[in-house]
């Protein structure tokens, strides 16, 4: 796999960071892409997103929320964001050419 530089260094205090993502863990068929992150509501792989990084207060939160923002996408995760300033998340994008990356600072994203 090609290695690219860090999108952004963190420090954490108090605070924990997960990741999930189909970057590694994905199959292609017939050239569509399958993640191997099941989407409950639908019974099928999870798409456009290859990658959802969380910041939160607690590992659990962190976990949770990185494969919840992975299924449900961008707007999900912004609207939480929003909401959630203890939230932070990077979310790459796999339908965009290059890869676009989407941000959302939250308190415990910011760097110090």
């Amino acid at each position: 796999a090609d290695n690219y530089p860090p999108m952004a260094r963190v420090r954490l205090k108090n605070a924990a960071i997960t990741t999930s993502g189909d970057m590694f863990k994905a199959y292609e068929i017939g050239g569509h892409r399958y993640s191997h992150i099941i989407d409950p509501a639908t019974g099928s792989p999870a798409a456009c997103i290859t990658s959802s990084t969380v910041i939160a207060p607690s590992a659990e939160d962190a976990d949770a929320l990185a494969t919840a923002f992975f299924i449900q996408g961008v707007d999900f995760a912004r609207a939480y964001c929003d909401t959630h300033p203890e939230i932070g998340a990077a979310l790459l994008v796999l339908d965009a050419k290059p890869i676009e990356t989407l941000v959302e600072q939250a308190s415990a994203w910011k760097l110090k």
